[in-house]
């Protein structure tokens, strides 16, 4: 009884909440284009929410002038009738990126669809993405969706995922971009504060339907670690509680924590690309959807961040460690995004920056 009350009070807040978030999209009627960023997380995946923080400042770089309004995946399921009455046939639908499209993250991957099916006058582009289908008959109800979606344009974050959006989900290949997720462009601190005693190892491993290592691939590395006589910590990248309100306070504690480390162990893509914007020495090994490795490819030619095929060439590699010197540039990556611009400029009807 208890639960259920609970539960019902809980809804009517957040139906509450997601109603005054219509207040984004003003009172006085305009003509002019807006760009609509859809289907942010309000769950606790730092990942995630580092994305969106990453998008939001992209936007904003390069479209100054133009309104953004934001729409959070629960704003979208409780005030979705109401969203849609506000929206113009010429906003562009800027939809978050991640690694959702498919059948890992399926409540994520549903909003999406559904975004592009109710809004098809609208130019939608998909923000970097990965994909992993477990089930051909999902797929084939996907690809009919979005080879048929009118003014869908899809970036994809990875090669295995351009490939698969043109080969499997039949999207045209103008209509999709090669680009590297977009956390690699984000500007975490001006200051670039530097940490001159890096004493702990950061153990980043997953605990999800993403998770392929065997469980004692983490005892073998515990015993590795405590023998060589290091410090080492396990650090989450999830938030078990809504962290939308303290969004950038929380993603930029991780970075920093993630630039006070040694070095960092992960399966985690935004675990290994938080290392890297932190100049930080990182170890990395694939999950179940493969876009660690499809993600490492842009950071090769980092020497301090390195890819292992498997758990036993990196417990291989970490008993004679070699540090590395890394100097990363959030600008390193920009130019892969000039397409995404020069076609948001277009569409928008207005000059970029």
């Amino acid at each position: 009884m208890l639960k259920n009350v609970a539960k019902l009070f809980i809804n009517e807040l957040m139906n509450i909440t997601t109603l005054l978030s219509l207040l984004k999209f003003g009172f006085k009627k305009s003509s002019m284009p807006r760009i609509i960023l859809c289907n942010t997380p309000t769950h606790g995946n730092i990942g995630d929410q580092a994305i969106t923080l990453a998008e939001l400042q992209f936007l904003k770089k390069n479209f100054k002038q133009i309104k953004l309004i934001e729409i959070t995946e629960d704003e979208w399921k409780y005030q979705k009738n109401r969203i849609l009455k506000r929206i113009h046939k010429n906003d562009v639908i800027v939809i978050h990126g991640g690694g959702y499209i498919g059948t890992l993250w399926r409540d994520e991957c549903n909003t999406a669809i559904e975004i592009i099916t109710l809004l098809p006058e609208n130019n939608k582009i998909i923000f970097p993405q990965s994909t992993y289908y477990g089930d051909w008959n999902v797929l084939e109800h996907d690809k009919n969706i979005f080879s048929s979606a009118q003014k869908l344009w899809f970036c994809a974050r990875d090669e295995s995922t351009f490939n698969f959006v043109i080969d499997k989900l039949k999207i045209n290949k103008r209509n999709v971009f090669l680009v590297s997720d977009i956390v690699t462009t984000f500007d975490w601190n001006k200051k670039k504060i530097k940490y001159k005693k890096r004493n702990e190892v950061l153990l980043v491993l997953r605990k999800d339907v993403e998770k392929t290592r065997e469980e004692i691939f983490e005892e073998r590395l515990e015993i590795l670690l405590q023998n060589k006589k290091y410090r080492y910590k396990k650090l989450d990248m999830f938030q078990p509680y809504y962290i939308n309100v303290f969004r950038k306070h929380i993603v930029l504690n991780r970075f920093t924590k993630f630039a006070k480390a040694k070095f960092v162990i992960t399966d985690r893509l935004h675990g290994m690309y938080f290392s890297a914007i932190t100049n930080t020495n990182c170890f990395a090994i694939d999950n179940v959807s493969g876009k660690v490795c499809g993600g490492y490819k842009w950071l090769a030619n980092l020497g301090g961040v390195k890819y292992f095929e498997s758990e036993d060439d990196l417990l291989e590699y970490s008993k004679n460690i070699e540090e590395r010197y890394i100097s990363y540039d959030y600008k390193f990556l920009d130019k892969n995004f000039d397409g995404v611009v020069k076609l948001m400029v277009n569409l928008l009807n207005v000059e970029g920056k």
